[in-house]
């Protein structure tokens, strides 16, 4: 199943479920757009998120091994709720992506 939605998808959506809840399905999907693209889309995204997770698992095994300052934990409790916020919507966006295609295609 594709991510990407064509005009065509819009439309149909539109005629399945009417113009109320296609607007706010749309409005959900702009909302998570910028973070998904950004970071899925894009070299640098890409780049960034494959430096934090490793950054990360460096973090994460100080910490498990008890080698860790007070620096460095603070520094994983941070990537930890990025890394969450990130995925979360990378996550809901592929959701809506997905329901609007189930609707579409019926």
């Amino acid at each position: 199943m594709s991510i990407n939605l064509t005009p065509n998808d819009l439309e149909l959506l539109q005629h399945k479920i009417g113009p109320t809840r296609s607007a706010q399905i749309l409005s959900l999907l702009g909302r998570h757009m910028k973070h998904f693209s950004v970071v899925i889309g894009t070299e640098i995204g890409n780049t960034l998120l494959e430096a934090d997770i490793a950054r990360f698992s460096e973090l994460f095994d100080k910490i498990y091994q008890e080698k860790e300052d007070d620096a460095e934990r603070a520094e994983f409790r941070v990537l930890r709720r990025r890394l969450k916020m990130l995925t979360d919507r990378i996550h809901q966006y592929l959701d809506v992506t997905k329901q609007v295609k189930e609707i579409t295609s019926r």
